[in-house]
């Protein structure tokens, strides 16, 4: 997607140029981000990312509706030290905002809700939503098996479902109102970026 070629290219140009010749990495940008005024640094980066993502409001508007036939893909980035929290706020918006008799699907390979988004899964007022979270089995998870202390990952994501799932038994009325699955394929991984 031309979209995020043109974020990393922004960010890029704002960044670190490492060359083989040069014992140290060389700035691009105009304010550097440790050895200057980081305040600026982030100001500057942040204004580069708006200024682009409005070209594309402005190049790709919000259709007025769709058929049934057609898909909404929307792009959404998080850089939270840039002040760029449209992922967070739409899926917020989304969870607080489902219609009348809604099915959500998530999936997400490592369990790590924020506390935020699992305060308007769990206390959403629709009871009659139906939420289907699918993650990683722990034998699923790419750590599974791994030597160290990183063996202990797919335990943690484990402990964090159920954690979850004790806290929404407690305060929805029914069985289906959220359901947790998790991925198991003998000899295979499940890996999905985000929630």
């Amino acid at each position: 997607c031309k979209f995020f070629i043109d974020i990393i290219e922004t960010i890029a140009k704002q960044s670190f140029k490492v060359e083989a010749n040069h014992d140290e990495p060389i700035f691009l940008g105009k304010h550097h981000p440790y050895e200057g005024d980081n305040a600026q640094y982030r100001l500057e980066v942040e204004k580069n990312l708006l200024s682009l993502m409005k070209t594309y409001q402005i190049r790709f508007p919000k259709p007025k509706s769709l058929s049934n036939d057609q898909a909404l893909i929307i792009p959404l980035i998080q850089m939270g030290m840039f002040n760029i929290n449209n992922d967070r706020d739409f899926n917020i918006h989304l969870y607080s905002n489902l219609p009348i008799e809604s099915k959500l699907y998530l999936a997400t390979s490592y369990f790590n809700m924020t506390k935020e988004y699992e305060n308007e899964i769990i206390d959403n007022k629709r009871k009659d939503t139906e939420i289907s979270l699918l993650t990683a089995s722990p034998q699923a998870n790419g750590f599974y098996g791994s030597r160290g202390i990183s063996r202990f990952v797919p335990i943690g994501y484990s402990e964090n479902e159920r954690e979850f799932i004790d806290r929404a038994e407690k305060k929805c009325s029914n069985d289906k109102q959220i359901q947790m699955f998790e991925y198991f394929r003998s000899q295979w991984t499940y890996h999905a970026k985000g929630l």
